[in-house]
């Protein structure tokens, strides 16, 4: 039986992400053209939808299916963890 895959949080990488520039959420919101409050909501732990995503990728140069994908992955394995508490 193989082990599954590390699942985390978009929010983990984006600090990772944030850590390895240099950059402050500040800096990371001008860049998206976003308020700082959204932008340390998304830090924080909010989810990630596609208008973030989006304003993401072009920030970090990133794609927007990287941030779209951990998210659902995420959301993933919060439905398994339900579905196997309920069993």
């Amino acid at each position: 039986m193989r082990k599954p895959a590390e699942v985390f949080h978009p929010s983990e990488y984006l600090r990772e992400e944030l850590a390895e520039r240099g950059w402050t959420a500040q800096e990371l919101a001008a860049r998206m053209d976003y308020d700082v409050r959204s932008v340390q909501m998304l830090v924080d732990g909010h989810a990630i939808d596609e208008k973030a995503a989006a304003a993401l990728s072009r920030a970090l140069g990133t794609s927007w299916e990287l941030w779209v994908g951990l998210q659902m992955q995420w959301d993933g394995s919060l439905l398994q963890a339900l579905g196997e508490a309920q069993a």
